[in-house]
């Protein structure tokens, strides 16, 4: 056996008779498979290959096996990610939190601000000297307020019990400063050891710089390890080969900091050393603000970005327009920096640079946009009101209810961080939740296993790429990225349940897998997560979570923090206000301003109309600071904020703060005359089909079937077994009837006859039968075909992009209608593709309009002018509109309780109706498009 390959081994068993595939067996829980091969095999296979072929191809040389090896074995090194640029020196890249230089200016920045009642530590030379030298040294990760107390009292500067006196950063969720959190891992005997101290600061940067600098040139792991080992030996040459190794794969963070090492070093040189006072020459120790100005006054390349906050600052002058965001930002902070390649220029993104998250890159082009516009129409803005996701001030309750869970939250990360410490793992936030959700299986360390598969899963495991985290209610469909819809299962279970919620994948005990097990392992998952196994599951959260979700929230708030510094560049910041979402929505109820747009329910937003936007807009520009200041004051002080409470009415009925009379039916006719702008989908960009593959039988005219062309076929593709169960008895039996393998066909009618559906699940268990063969008559496919210009499978291309409307010359026979040509997206990105011309229906035919999803049209209906509907989704022959300020509209035409329905017409309907395809602006501004 040991001279086998994988491949002969099977070859022998597929002789025998014996099954060859590495599929789960039925009823074999605990070892599911009968044949299932390791990476060790491959490799062992392809090392005997070579091995016996070597010897007749001169090429075969150790170096091409090793090419290859990797190749076939190795993952191919992730591409680099840039960095971004130094707040302070903009032409410097950030550098590593993990560099020593950086550590010890965040030391400084920290000791220096350290305060208590009657005392500054900044006045004090030696014990601030003392303190940072316990955290430059200290051997565990954060040094306790308690001892540097200590240091206090033994120069002398305190007296009496600890807990008479407190630090300003001292709270019941945080306990002390973190340590120097490189020296700490470098000062360890298994690393550098103590002589780690007697390096300069700039021997050790240079020596972290080593391990952190980026390798990507190097076409594998292998060889990216061996160059920094060589490095370091070379540069530091009393180190041993095992030392470098050690040093090489120390556990610190790859995170970057928001300042280059250069501004690093300069600012730390003045919080080290004092700056001398201008009047007096006296040396004192500064702030980090105040180490930041000084700084600025000596380099003429450090910019304090800080300044330009000043009211008094001399110089400020708005611009004309909104740039670009990346040019706005190009200073360093937020974005992915650009190449700035003069080739690139004309393309904004690739130029100066952009945010990661696709949401916020679109959020803050639109802002410009509508403020652009709403500046060459109105003029610069005296002020800006902005609304930020983030609450009010809570009262005294309030704040010790959020101090608790935030010390909960922070030693619960300490515990994970020392248990990642002990696995050699780093700490970040992907390997804390992965020991987080690992913990969450079982109370006992001894029964946390897959809660879908039960293999067991020990702490070790948390590094194997065989264990994986997985979303019990699919991200695709749940949007929801939170702790509370994860477990950590292994990698095959969750293959196996795909983007599926536990009970659609396993509730029907597929083979490997038993429902009754996984509810019981259920039971030790924490009660927030139980329900994500129900049945209904999916339906809970769509009722429950329809137009909300975390990674709206976070984007929401990530949004409104940039826009706020974004407009800084037309607006100076003291002329910015800031509203908070909290106080917005308790001043549109206590201003009734609900009902404007929700007369049954007066209570709450109507979030199914887009115009609600425009009343929270209204909120916002109506909230002056000196209100809010009442507001966040009153808050403040109560535990209860409902604004009736905090501003009761008088005997006028209005309240303090409220506007002028007659202000809610004034809002209300502003709102209806708004028109709502949609941002139009015109890219060609997107999925252009589906992911199910289908096998061609025919096609169902009988014609030749063509590449690329859509067209109606006879097609079989698989289905999971319990997906074919219909609503009805008849649905049921006729997917039963498309089994194409027409012994298995009968044989599940049979069962089904028999015993139901629960017949059908039986019988597919016995026979180790997961998803069946159906046929799909009259299925509208892409045909796709091999080299030999054969179609050989088809794909669903069920995306449209576009569909044109042309008018007939005289003397056509469809000469006084419009037609209509539906042009799919994978039509639409062929090379020679060519709009309003590739689908033209005849030589001398008029492009009356394209229509893509979002455009908008103005119609004539029931003798009224000016109707405008959105575009909603197109198909072949129809055009689904949708009124513009209508929102959440699929899911409301879906639901028959809703009174909301789609309005479809075909193109020769819009012509009978007048319609005019219109562009509107950002900020609502009607215009018609000529042809």
């Amino acid at each position: 056996m040991a001279k086998l390959t994988y491949g002969s081994f099977l070859w022998q068993r597929q002789q025998e008779g014996r099954p060859t595939r590495a599929r789960p067996l039925p009823g074999h829980r605990k070892s599911p498979y009968d044949v299932y091969p390791t990476r060790e095999l491959y490799e062992d296979e392809f090392s005997k290959i070579w091995s016996a072929q070597a010897k007749y191809h001169s090429s075969m040389t150790d170096e091409n096996k090793d090419r290859i090896y990797n190749i076939i074995f190795k993952q191919r090194p992730l591409k680099s990610q840039k960095v971004g640029r130094c707040m302070y020196m903009p032409d410097e890249d950030r550098t590593f939190r993990a560099m020593p230089g950086f550590q010890c200016y965040r030391i400084y920045q920290e000791v220096n601000n350290l305060e208590w009642t009657g005392g500054k530590l900044r006045e004090h030379p030696d014990a601030r000297d003392a303190i940072v030298a316990l955290l430059e040294e200290s051997s565990t990760r954060e040094v306790t307020f308690s001892k540097m107390k200590g240091i206090l009292r033994d120069k002398g500067l305190i007296q009496g019990r600890e807990r008479d006196f407190k630090f300003n950063f001292e709270s019941s969720k945080r306990k002390g400063f973190d340590s120097n959190l490189t020296s700490h891992i470098m000062q360890h005997e298994d690393y550098v050891g103590p002589d780690w101290h007697k390096w300069s600061l700039e021997r050790q940067d240079k020596f972290i710089e080593i391990i952190l600098e980026d390798k990507s040139d190097y076409t594998d792991m292998k060889q990216q390890l061996d160059a920094v080992k060589r490095q370091l030996m070379d540069e530091f040459s009393h180190l041993s080969e095992t030392v470098a190794e050690k040093c090489m794969r120390a556990p610190l963070t790859d995170r970057t900091a928001n300042i280059s090492l250069k501004a690093a070093h300069l600012m730390l040189e003045k919080m080290r050393d004092g700056i001398a006072d201008m009047e007096t020459g006296e040396l004192k120790l500064p702030l980090q603000n105040e180490a930041a100005e000084r700084v600025a006054e000596e380099n003429e390349y450090f910019v304090n970005p800080m300044r330009r906050r000043k009211a008094d600052e001399a110089g400020y002058t708005p611009a004309d327009r909104l740039p670009y965001y990346g040019k706005a930002f190009e200073a360093g902070s937020h974005i992915i920096p650009g190449s700035k390649e003069p080739k690139e220029e004309g393309n904004d993104l690739l130029y100066y640079g952009g945010v990661s998250n696709p949401t916020v890159h679109i959020a803050l082009n639109q802002i410009r946009k509508v403020v652009n516009e709403l500046i060459g129409r109105y003029g610069h803005p005296e002020s800006v009101a902005i609304e930020l996701g983030r609450d009010l001030p809570v009262g005294p309750k309030g704040r010790r209810e959020i101090e608790a869970e935030q010390k909960d939250n922070q030693e619960r990360n300490r515990k994970l961080d020392g248990a990642l410490e002990e696995l050699g793992l780093s700490r970040n936030p992907i390997n804390r939740l992965r020991l987080r959700l690992w913990e969450e299986l079982n109370d006992d360390p001894v029964g946390r296993c897959c809660p879908f598969s039960g293999k067991k899963i020990g702490k070790a495991d948390l590094s194997n790429e065989s264990i994986e985290i997985d979303h019990l209610l699919p991200f695709s469909r749940s949007l929801d990225n939170s702790p509370a819809n994860k477990v950590i299962c292994t990698r095959q279970a969750n293959r196996d349940k795909g983007k599926r919620t536990p009970f659609e994948a396993f509730g029907d005990s597929p083979d490997g897998y038993s429902w009754s097990d996984i509810q019981e392992r259920v039971k030790h998952l924490p009660t927030a997560k139980h329900w994500r196994f129900g049945e209904d599951a999916m339906e809970r959260w769509n009722r429950d979570h329809s137009d909300f979700s975390e990674r709206h929230l976070n984007d929401t708030r990530y949004i409104g923090r940039l826009a706020r510094e974004y407009l800084e560049c037309i607006c100076h910041i003291d002329k910015i206000d800031v509203v908070t979402g909290r106080l917005t929505s308790l001043l549109r109820g206590h201003w009734k301003l609900n009902s404007v747009l929700n007369e049954n329910d007066r209570s709450r937003k109507n979030r199914d109309d887009h115009r609600h936007h425009a009343v929270d807009a209204i909120v916002i520009g109506m909230t002056s600071r000196s209100m809010l200041q009442k507001v966040a004051t009153a808050a403040n002080r109560a535990e209860d904020l409902e604004i009736e409470h905090l501003f009761p009415k008088g005997t006028n009925g209005a309240s303090p703060i409220d506007p002028w009379h007659g202000f809610r039916a004034d809002v209300r006719k502003v709102i209806n005359e708004i028109v709502v702008s949609h941002r139009a989908r015109h890219r060609k960009q997107g999925q252009l089909h589906n992911d199910t593959a289908y096998g061609i039988i025919s096609a169902s005219d009988g014609k030749d079937i063509r590449h690329g062309t859509k067209q109606k076929c006879r097609v079989v593709t698989r289905k999971f077994v319990a997906d074919l169960k219909g609503k009805t008895d008849s649905a049921t039996r006729k997917s039963l009837e498309s089994i194409r393998n027409l012994r298995l066909r009968q044989a599940f009618l049979h069962a089904y006859k028999g015993g139901g559906f629960d017949a059908v699940k039986e019988l597919a268990k016995e026979k180790g039968i997961r998803r069946l063969r159906v046929v799909e008559e009259n299925k509208t496919v892409i045909p796709i075909a091999d080299k030999s210009d054969k179609p050989y499978k088809a794909y669903d291309g069920n995306s449209n992009w576009a569909m044109e409307i042309y008018s007939f010359p005289k003397g056509h026979k469809k000469a006084d209608k419009w037609d209509g040509v539906t042009i799919s997206t994978f039509d639409a990105s062929q090379p020679n593709f060519k709009p309003s011309e590739t689908n033209r229906p005849h030589p001398a035919a008029r492009l009356v309009m394209r229509l893509q999803k979002n455009d908008c049209i103005e119609i004539e209906e029931e003798n009224k002018k000016r109707i405008l509907r959105r575009v909603q989704k197109l198909s072949d022959g129809q055009i689904t509109l949708a009124p513009l300020h209508e929102a959440n509209v699929d899911a409301r035409d879906r639901d028959k309780e809703d009174s909301f329905k789609f309005l479809t017409k075909s193109p020769n309907s819009l012509k009978q109706l007048n319609a005019r395809k219109v562009h509107i602006s950002p900020a609502g501004r009607v215009s018609y498009e000529k042809r």
